[in-house]
């Protein structure tokens, strides 16, 4: 969101939405759960992401604005 300033943070995640890699799990190849591959073998890139909008940028974002503020 350019407008607001607000990043999102991308991570890896199991490919069945099982599991996300992060913290002290960020050096895994497969999933704990299920066992499936975080890496697609031929292409060598994460097989699927999810993406997060952390609450306190968002929230600094609105309260720049004096009506949502209020």
């Amino acid at each position: 969101m350019e407008i607001m300033g607000v990043e999102s943070i991308q991570y890896d995640m199991c490919i069945k939405s099982c599991f996300a890699y992060t913290g002290p799990f960020t050096e895994l190849s497969a999933c704990p759960e299920c066992d499936e591959p975080r890496y697609n073998p031929i292409t060598k890139k994460t097989r699927q992401t999810f993406h997060t909008m952390l609450l306190g940028p968002q929230l600094q974002a609105l309260w720049k604005d004096r009506e949502s503020a209020e």
